[in-house]
Parts: structure tokens; C-alpha cells; sequence
């Protein structure tokens, strides 16, 4: 079963091309706490590469492969 949330902490980032938001949800029990981690493309960037984009040129070539 769940364990309630007693704690949130949350940070972002950006690199220029992409935008990082994250939570560390803690939990009563720290071992059943969460971290969340969300990319997207930062709006103020020239370049628009999408998150997408950056995984298949990153790990594209690996797929298929266990």
C-alpha cells in the first residue's frame, strides 16, 4: 500500500535547448517516495529540438537490442 506524502521539493533547469522540472515527493516511508523528472523543449531556445528528437538520435541505435 501507499504511504502518505509528508514533503515536496521541487527544482528546474535549462541547458538552452531543453527544460528540466523536477519533484521529490517524500513519504512517510522514504522508501516508498518518488522522484519525477519532466524535459521539454525550452521556449526561449533558437534551437527547437524536441526531447524526442534528442532520444532517438541518443539511443535510436540501440534499439531492438536487450
Amino acid at each position: 500500500m501507499g504511504s502518505p506524502i509528508k514533503e515536496t521539493k521541487s527544482s528546474g533547469s535549462s541547458n538552452g535547448a531543453f527544460r528540466v522540472s523536477q519533484c521529490f515527493y517524500t513519504a512517510t516511508e522514504f522508501s516508498k517516495s518518488v522522484s519525477l523528472a519532466v524535459t521539454q523543449s525550452d521556449p526561449s531556445s533558437k534551437a527547437k529540438r524536441s526531447p524526442k528528437d534528442f532520444w532517438e538520435e541518443s539511443f535510436g541505435r540501440y534499439e531492438g537490442e536487450v
